[in-house]
């Protein structure tokens, strides 16, 4: 029954089947609805959402060159969605952005830049700190720069508010990768943690120096993934790492995609490769594995697999909690095999089952990405240079969550007397309903590039209900769960339909 289920699906869904539109709206509470295809300035490999809710993207020129030494481009969703809603901006910094990471640094609300390429050196790790400022759309360079160039680093918030960044390589595919951490305090700038110089964690054994998949835990402890490597980083003093086991699933290394969805929970998911290989090497993974850091130890435990072959697909929390995947393609970062995979899916933990959704119109594979905006909608973008499209163009999912049957469905709305907020502290929330609120969630502004989200994580808020239409809602009760920056806040009713969020920042402590 499933299966045919599943192929009345792809057929009814098909980009190649013109499928209509009063068919698929008797399925969009089931699959979704992608809005049109979007055009966009350059090629969307980077992007952050930013507090005053634009969105930052770079990675290539405006003709989809590769590279970020150029341009830089601005949305503002309240604009539309038109080029007229887009700001295209010369990077005069110099610095090549593309191939850095990025994140929202907690105390100024600046998107952070760190390491990229060398302009006219290509893949060869760069020592730069940058930051943006949405106020001004102005890119600049600080004073502060790493000890080593990076190329593929991850940045993490820590409890502190400070920022680790980890691995990136010094000198493209060919190694070596970066061995030793750093910490970044916008007051003193960069200080090294000798004491956590890895091989095991960041060396060249399967690019383990590959965008590690880093998460900071409940108890304040950081686990990192960075190819079949797992292990505990002490980012305290002079640091130290602690391996804590391989792992030995194929859904792994670079081309895989990972998100904790839940306090000391990971899905790791797709992939299988430690680079981007164009067409060679096993098709990409359709496993997908739960970590589970809840005890000393992580354990690892399989969970369903994708209907798709991924690699370079994309993880996304969305604001129920649930999972979506999109994008990649059965064969590395090439059209061939199996082909792209057009059809998005959401896992869902509670009942450990995906769901497809309807297709994009564009391939998005190598070089692509996906962010959750403010209005509940995810953001597809990018893919390319190199790759078998140069896609200068995104496209926006209305999740199954946002119809009821073939209509949108009505939606909580609320408003925030005071949006100031801290640990632990009872947030007085006015909403309007047609049905009971049964959930509050936060889920932190996304910064995604590679496929994966540098700081996403998400958090489930207690709540009471007030006088009337009022909301009591509970903050996170420190910084560990809900690390030190921006979040947008969700209510969601007894359909499951999620409001459109407002974003709230935590301050370090």
């Amino acid at each position: 029954m499933f299966m045919k289920r599943m192929t009345f699906l792809l057929a009814l869904t098909s980009p190649a089947s013109g499928f209509s539109q009063e068919r698929t709206q008797i399925l969009k509470s089931q699959i979704g609805a992608w809005g049109p295809v979007l055009p966009w300035n350059l090629i969307g490999i980077h992007a952050v959402l930013m507090p005053d809710k634009k969105v930052l993207t770079f990675g290539s020129n405006s003709r989809g060159d590769q590279g970020a030494d150029m341009e830089y481009d601005v949305w503002d969703p309240s604009l539309g969605t038109g080029l007229e809603s887009h700001t295209l901006l010369p990077n005069q910094t110099r610095t090549d952005i593309f191939c850095g990471a990025q994140l929202l640094l907690a105390d100024s609300g600046l998107a952070l830049i760190s390491g990229g390429d060398i302009p006219g050196a290509v893949q060869q790790g760069n020592f730069d700190t940058n930051t943006f400022d949405t106020s001004t759309n102005r890119l600049t360079k600080s004073s502060y720069q790493m000890a080593y160039g990076r190329w593929y680093p991850t940045l993490t918030t820590l409890p502190t508010g400070e920022v680790i960044v980890q691995g990136g390589s010094n000198n493209g595919f060919a190694g070596s990768g970066v061995l030793t951490p750093e910490i970044f305090n916008t007051k003193t700038g960069w200080r090294s943690l000798f004491g956590a110089y890895s091989d095991y964690a960041y060396g060249n054994d399967f690019n383990r120096w590959w965008y590690p998949r880093s998460w900071v835990l409940n108890d304040g402890r950081l686990f990192s993934i960075s190819g079949p490597a797992m292990y505990f980083v002490d980012y305290k003093d002079h640091g130290a790492i602690y391996p804590v086991g391989d792992f030995t699933g194929p859904n792994k290394g670079a081309t895989s995609t990972a998100v904790m969805f839940e306090p000391g929970r990971i899905l790791q998911v797709g992939g299988g490769e430690w680079a981007n290989f164009e067409g060679q090497g096993m098709a990409g993974a359709k496993e997908a594995s739960i970590i589970d850091l809840n005890g000393l130890f992580p354990t690892v435990t399989p969970a369903a697999p994708m209907h798709f072959h991924r690699h370079w697909a994309t993880s996304t929390i969305l604001p129920d909690g649930q999972i979506l995947v999109t994008g990649g393609t059965a064969l590395n970062a090439t059209m061939g095999g199996d082909g792209p995979s057009y059809w998005p899916e959401i896992y869902n933990p509670k009942t450990n089952a995906w769901t497809v959704l309807a297709p994009e119109a564009h391939v998005r594979t190598y070089h692509s990405s996906a962010l959750l905006l403010p209005d509940a909608t995810v953001i597809s973008m990018g893919g390319g240079a190199p790759g078998p499209a140069t896609n200068l163009n995104a496209q926006i999912l209305n999740p199954p969550y946002l119809f009821n049957g073939s209509d949108l469905a009505s939606r909580p709305s609320y408003t925030l007397p005071d949006s100031s907020t801290g640990y632990g502290r009872s947030l007085a929330v006015n909403y309007q309903s047609d049905r009971p609120i049964e959930r509050v969630t936060l889920v932190k502004t996304g910064a995604v590039t590679h496929s994966f989200n540098q700081d996403q994580r998400f958090v489930e808020l207690s709540f009471t209900q007030g006088w009337g239409n009022t909301l009591s809602v509970t903050m996170p009760e420190n910084s560990n769960i809900a690390t030190p920056g921006f979040y947008l806040l969700f209510l969601i009713d007894s359909a499951g339909v999620p409001s459109k969020a407002e974003i709230l920042r935590f301050l370090p402590l």
